[in-house]
């Protein structure tokens, strides 16, 4: 006989550390996710002032195929109200800049891979510049919070991007400050190594 257990309730076994019983499997699979976040310890997750983060996501494989979980409700983790998908037709093509004083702004490729670059400007002039890969090779969430200009650049044809969002389209079009790609400098090129 088998036995279908909620989520909730696998979940609450697993952190109680007993494990279902081969008669018993879950609902959905739960997902395990290793946060990396920056070394500096003032950068608290819920503070406007925070550094962009990378979220590594743990795929599982079996003889069907793959699964991973884009997002799950974390106390780390601010409250998703919307989810879009984007979408390059070519490689090279940019998205961006823009930048929102409250809203974050999550970020997953679906398919193909992106250079993502997350810029916060400060007072001293020189900004502070991340990039990020993202790829389907190596799934992995990238968490952007308020006050950082963000954009992305396809480096493969066809390549969608999932965005998450803590705003409805109507406030996100009241908290939106676009600049030139440019603005930052020659970040855009994929140099030689």
């Amino acid at each position: 006989m088998m036995v279908l257990v909620s989520e909730s309730e696998m979940r609450a076994r697993i952190r109680a550390k007993v494990l279902p019983s081969s008669s018993v499997y879950p609902m959905r699979q739960p997902t395990n996710v290793h946060i990396y976040r920056p070394r500096s310890p003032t950068c608290g997750i819920g503070s406007p002032v925070d550094e962009p983060r990378v979220i590594e996501l743990e795929a599982k494989v079996d003889d069907r195929g793959f699964l991973y979980q884009i997002y799950e409700r974390m106390p780390e983790l601010p409250e998703v109200k919307r989810i879009y998908l984007v979408g390059n037709f070519s490689k090279g093509m940019i998205r961006g800049f823009h930048r929102h004083e409250r809203e974050w702004k999550l970020f997953f490729v679906a398919r193909g891979s992106a250079k993502m670059v997350v810029v916060r400007e400060n007072n001293r002039g020189s900004p502070q510049i991340w990039t990020f890969i993202l790829t389907t090779r190596r799934p992995r969430l990238l968490v952007v919070p308020p006050g950082n200009h963000n954009g992305w650049m396809s480096l493969e044809d066809n390549t969608l991007l999932i965005g998450l969002s803590t705003h409805t389209l109507e406030e996100s079009l009241r908290d939106d400050f676009r600049v030139s790609p440019q603005k930052f400098g020659d970040i855009w090129e994929v140099k030689p190594r």
